[in-house]
């Protein structure tokens, strides 16, 4: 029996080189923006750190697509199917190298946006003065380094809730296709996977305005109470959706190839 140690390093070792090439197309896209603005005569600090936000953006956007697809991919695959473990260990491990995966592209960005941080620090410094103005709310106290704390965290939580939730989706209509003849897979498919789709995004719209109602609390002193109290219940759900998943995986879902 394979280890969850193991099966977890083996598909981390496969999502970190996904994220690899994601860091290297967006370090590409950086320099030449960033090129593009000296040649144009119009760099400065702001745009800097601007264009490096920018495709942070979609760096986060193309991993996540990318990890999905390598995600989704291990559940209806021989090879790892095949591997010596149970369903829930191959589950949990999939989904925890997914999100090794994303933090180390978030980790990435941070250390990128802090070099272009230092790299002009003076105007940096300056811009903040101006942002704030009033000398009794101070940048770097605790309650905003825990807001910005549970703001992070919430946006990883929900990450993990739109991962949870594709598997939860292919889980399901794998499941159901599986009875149909070949002949009309196709068609059954599609369908399925708009109605899936469209009860779910109906489900997370309840979600979203619960989570919602907690995080519209920011204007409290505590507000970032609140955020965790979000976290805990988006939380909640990814296990739900877990355990459906991997009910279905055990039971229902079979490979492919």
């Amino acid at each position: 029996m394979t280890s969850f140690s193991s099966v977890t390093k083996i598909l981390s070792k496969q999502k970190v080189q996904i994220v690899n090439h994601v860091i290297v197309l967006d370090l590409i896209a950086v320099i030449l923006s960033i090129f593009w603005a000296i040649y144009q005569g119009s760099l400065t600090a702001i745009d800097s750190l601007s264009i490096i936000l920018g495709w942070s953006v979609v760096a986060f956007m193309v991993a996540f697509v990318l990890l999905s697809r390598n995600s989704e991919h291990v559940f209806v695959s021989d090879s790892y199917r095949l591997i010596p473990t149970n369903d829930t260990n191959l589950y949990t491990a999939n989904l925890i190298s997914s999100i090794l995966g994303i933090v180390y592209l978030g980790v990435f960005q941070i250390l990128l946006f802090a070099v272009g941080s230092a790299l002009n620090l003076k105007q940096v410094t300056l811009m903040l003065n101006k942002v704030v103005m009033d000398d009794s709310v101070s940048v770097f106290s605790m309650r905003t380094f825990w807001g910005v704390v549970s703001v992070l965290i919430a946006i990883l939580f929900f990450t993990i809730l739109f991962w949870t939730s594709i598997t939860l989706i292919h889980m399901i209509t794998t499941a159901i296709i599986s009875f149909l003849p070949d002949n009309r897979q196709k068609i059954v498919r599609f369908i399925l996977y708009v109605v899936v789709i469209i009860g779910l995004v109906y489900v997370l719209s309840i979600l979203s305005n619960t989570v919602g109602n907690f995080i519209g609390q920011f204007g409290n002193p505590d507000s970032y109470l609140y955020a965790y109290t979000a976290d805990a219940f988006v939380a909640f759900v990814v296990l739900l959706e877990s355990v459906g998943s991997i009910y279905l995986l055990q039971n229902w879902v079979e490979t492919n190839n």
